[in-house]
């Protein structure tokens, strides 16, 4: 692959991106569930705005950086599930 090009869209970033233009045409938002640092849970609603156009594999949120809570939570375990 060339510095110029972008990677393949993979079959599932491609059935979400179909799937989110013929279905959802209001805001959406998604679960983010991950483990804080004490082992506890902790669920965030988080504003789905987009998809990367570099790389379709990722999706973009608007997160509130400023809710000290949420951003604790993603450094202490930035692998999360997403419901």
């Amino acid at each position: 692959m060339s510095i110029n090009s972008t990677p393949k869209c993979p079959k599932w970033s491609q059935l979400l991106q179909q799937s989110h233009k013929k279905n959802y045409k209001n805001v959406v938002f998604v679960q983010m569930t991950n483990l804080r640092r004490n082992g506890q849970p902790s669920l965030h609603n988080l504003r789905f705005l987009d998809f990367l156009e570099d790389d379709p594999k990722y999706l973009l949120f608007l997160m509130p950086f400023n809710d000290n809570n949420l951003h604790g939570d993603v450094k202490s375990c930035p692998t999360v599930q997403l419901n």
